[in-house]
């Protein structure tokens, strides 16, 4: 026959009560971390978008100064052979 004393009782219930607090304390803090997520989320998004421009921005760039630098490539070109002319 199982014997379960009022103190077993008493002892399992407070452990109970505790186990709970503790579970009620982990979804607040859950709820807090949810709530700094969705506010970082947001302010990713905006830096996001942001660097979207300022890549956009960069490859144009990019696209105009690639002539500029093929025409300074072939004039360095003209002077080496000038310079490899007049060492002769």
């Amino acid at each position: 026959m199982i014997k379960i004393t009022e103190t077993e009782i008493a002892a399992c219930m407070s452990g109970s009560r505790d186990l709970l607090r503790d579970a009620a304390g982990y979804l607040d803090d859950a709820g807090d971390a949810y709530t700094n997520i969705s506010r970082e989320l947001s302010r990713l998004d905006v830096a996001y978008e942001r660097l979207l421009v300022f890549v956009d921005s960069l490859a144009a760039d990019n696209s105009n100064l690639r002539p500029i630098v093929d025409e300074a490539t072939e004039h360095a070109r003209q002077l080496q052979i000038q310079a490899d002319e007049l060492d002769r």
